[in-house]
């Protein structure tokens, strides 16, 4: 899932984002490239943490099927 927000402002601790629907969220200033400015646009890309078991991983692997 891509996610897009716009830079809003610049703070000493942090920026603020906000997205296509007008919510707005602050994310720390080190995690942003420093190269981007007010008005630039980000993407962020969410995906749902899958843990596997060994089992799983094997099965997948060997391409078989669990009864």
């Amino acid at each position: 899932m891509e996610y897009a927000f716009t830079i809003i402002e610049w703070r000493d601790d942090g920026v603020i984002l906000r997205d296509e629907e007008g919510a707005s969220v602050k994310w720390p200033r080190d995690k942003i490239p420093p190269d981007l400015n007010t008005g630039d646009t980000i993407f962020f890309y969410i995906s749902p943490q899958r843990s596997q078991t060994a089992k799983d991983i094997l099965n997948e692997v060997l391409n078989t099927e669990e009864d």
